[in-house]
Formats: structure tokens, C-alpha cells, sequence
């Protein structure tokens, strides 16, 4: 067997560990909080156009590279982390019905915890 080197030999040790603990894999929609959702907005790069107007032939404009011509793209949202910047003057996004929910469910999971705890 070849020899790893102790960086690589690590990574494996905890690779391993890992994989023998019975937890779900990392891309399993049960680990994600409840509080970070995928969801569909309007392409940025595009203005939900779907077509890049910025690009060289302005009578023939390229797909737009970032949706591909869809004119939207998915993005994972974690609405407590954008609420705690909201509350903190971070954010000049409006506060939505996800964010206040997030904020709740993350104080009810921090309240079981602590009742569990005593």
C-alpha cells in the first residue's frame, strides 16, 4: 500500500469517520435547515431577458451565459442569516415572511434545546 502523505492521511481519517457514522450525505435535503431554500429568481446578469444585450452585436444578442436563456436562476437562500443581517443595518433588503419565520423556528429550536438541557 502506498504511503499517504499526512495532509492526504487526514482527510481520509475524517473521510472515513464520516462515512461510517450513519449520518446522511451532506446533499440530503433532510440536513439543510429549514431556513435555507432553493428558489427561482430573475437572472441578475440579464434582467430575466434571458439574452446578454451588453454583448458585442447589439442587433443579435448572445444567450445570456448566467441562465442559459431561461431568464431566471436558482439560489439557495438562508433566510435567518439574510434576517440577522437585516436586524443588524447590514442589508438593504426589506425583511419578507421567510425571514421572520426563519427567525422564530431558529428561537423555538434554541428554546427545546436549552429546556432539554435542564
Amino acid at each position: 500500500m502506498a504511503e499517504l502523505n499526512p495532509g492526504q492521511d487526514e482527510i481520509e481519517r475524517v473521510r472515513h469517520a464520516f462515512e461510517n457514522s450513519g449520518m446522511p450525505p451532506i446533499e440530503d435535503s433532510r440536513t439543510r435547515p429549514p431556513f435555507v431554500a432553493r428558489v427561482e429568481e430573475k437572472c441578475e446578469d440579464c434582467g430575466g431577458a434571458g439574452y446578454d444585450w451588453g454583448s458585442l452585436r447589439p442587433m443579435d444578442p448572445a444567450i445570456c451565459p448566467t441562465c442559459q436563456g431561461s431568464g431566471t436562476q436558482t439560489v439557495v437562500r438562508n433566510y435567518l442569516a439574510e434576517a440577522l443581517r437585516i436586524a443588524a443595518g447590514k442589508s438593504s433588503r426589506l425583511a419578507q415572511r421567510e425571514h421572520l419565520e426563519a427567525v422564530i423556528q431558529h428561537f423555538r429550536d434554541l428554546v427545546g434545546a436549552l429546556i432539554a438541557i435542564i
